[in-house]
């Protein structure tokens, strides 16, 4: 865990009212979650027509009024580097297979997560360091059941299409693959003008949450913070105060194994700052507000030593 210093404003007098509000929006925050969750599963079965193909996180996805409520209760902590797609729910009695071809021929690392539905628990998972997924179809066996996919490309290459899922070995009930536009990240670039009192009340608790992170469960505040689902992948994450620019330095050993991309979000979680970090140290413009961040660090091959301490550094600057 990589804590900036501290600064006097770090445990200043405003977290006697944070702490608290903070509580209540973190009950908010979940009451909220099961009640969406909820809402979310009904409207999934009542598009069965729309389960048999890929969904793509776009602009349009983002035009249906359900969108930001889920996502920002089952997924806050926006992958803005990566081209997503949803698939499901499926029924399946035996196995599904992907082509997997198709993935690495579509993005430079990728990987495939498999949820089982209407938990969302992770299930099983793929991807590109995976040994089995190099060329041809890939052969996930399952307990029969109903089912969900996620898609993660980074590196998008062109041209790009999310895999054909084939279930039970049955031709008759293959997914066709659906090809990925590039630019549809371009959402993120405005995504935090949508910021309303609502989306702020749900995510309130997660600033004073980090501040106070180191008298708090560190593998609570992991599952409150932390997107969940690829297991490719770790992270470095923290908070920071207003009028402040975050400066990362990464060591050339942990850039030569890892792909590594930084997401600022404000405090109602929405993405206000994105970049690859791919050079020894990095600075972000200031934000005039506070908010926090999350370093995802992605291996280039199988077997590379984690990233240590020292060689990833997030500080803060002032303008």
């Amino acid at each position: 865990m990589t804590t900036p210093n501290l600064e006097p404003k770090d445990l200043g007098l405003d977290l006697l009212w944070e702490v608290p509000c903070g509580v209540l929006s973190w009950a908010f925050f979940h009451c909220n979650k099961a009640l969406v969750s909820g809402l979310y599963q009904r409207y999934l079965d009542r598009q069965a027509d729309r389960s048999q193909t890929w969904r793509l996180l776009s602009e349009e996805t983002l035009s249906l009024p359900v969108s930001l409520p889920v996502l920002l209760t089952k997924g806050p902590r926006w992958n803005t580097h990566a081209s997503i797609g949803t698939l499901g729910p499926l029924s399946v009695r035996g196995h599904l297979a992907v082509d997997t071809a198709q993935a690495n021929r579509s993005a430079g690392a990728w990987s495939i997560v498999i949820y089982r539905y209407p938990d969302f628990q992770t299930w099983q998972e793929i991807g590109s360091l995976d040994p089995q997924s190099s060329e041809g179809w890939t052969i996930v066996d399952l307990h029969s059941g109903t089912y969900c996919l996620g898609v993660r490309y980074y590196d998008l290459q062109d041209p790009a299409a999310m895999p054909a899922v084939r279930l039970d070995g049955a031709a008759a009930d293959t997914v066709p693959a659906e090809p990925v536009p590039k630019g549809l990240n371009g959402m993120y670039e405005n995504l935090a003008r949508r910021t309303n009192p609502y989306f702020q009340a749900l995510h309130h608790y997660v600033h004073p949450m980090l501040r106070i992170r180191r008298w708090l469960p560190e593998a609570w505040v992991q599952r409150e913070y932390l997107p969940v689902g690829d297991p490719f992948t770790s992270f470095r994450y923290d908070w920071f105060p207003a009028g402040r620019a975050l400066k990362v330095q990464v060591a050339p050993r942990l850039r030569n194994d890892f792909r590594l991309f930084l997401s600022v979000y404000n405090r109602a979680s929405l993405p206000v700052h994105s970049c690859g970090l791919s050079a020894e140290e990095t600075i972000t413009p200031a934000f005039a507000e506070g908010g926090f961040y999350l370093i995802r660090l992605r291996p280039r091959r199988l077997g590379v030593p984690p990233c240590l301490e020292e060689e990833l550094q997030v500080g803060r600057c002032k303008p």
